[in-house]
């Protein structure tokens, strides 16, 4: 316990620049969408049955975007910013999806900082096979 509380990353305002950033890879098993879909209540065939999805166009069934983003919410609330933050915006665009087996490389950068209102960007950013599937923005109050 007391090692999963030194991960925490608590920084102030003052310590947050412009270009700071954190990366995480991981990659997506069927244990994990088995998990997200019973977490979720996610009951649409796209992500229970491959033969829907083939006829949607997919190559199987994907993982919801809602449990791949929620990812990030770990990465911002533990390690940038951090403990000291609270999200109060997100927004994301879905380029490609995401199927059991991909491998996942998650970014957060931060792109603005707000020092007289404690208020942060970030740019979150999924990468899989060298290419950008999702990409979005959040914003946090840092206390």
């Amino acid at each position: 316990m007391n090692k999963k509380k030194s991960s925490l990353k608590k920084y102030k305002i003052s310590q947050l620049k412009k270009g700071k950033k954190i990366v995480h890879s991981k990659i997506f098993t069927s244990q994990l969408l088995d998990k997200s879909l019973i977490f979720l209540n996610d009951n649409h065939p796209i992500h229970h049955n491959n033969s829907w999805a083939k006829k949607l166009g997919f190559n199987s069934k994907i993982f919801p975007g809602f449990a791949v983003i929620s990812i990030f919410s770990n990465l911002i609330g533990t390690k940038l910013p951090g403990i000291n933050c609270v999200i109060a915006d997100l927004q994301f665009s879905f380029k490609q999806p995401i199927y059991v087996g991909d491998k996942l490389k998650f970014t957060c950068q931060i792109a603005q900082v707000y020092k007289e209102l404690k208020i942060i960007r970030l740019n979150l950013t999924i990468i899989k096979k060298n290419k950008r599937v999702i990409q979005g923005t959040c914003t946090c109050k840092i206390f």
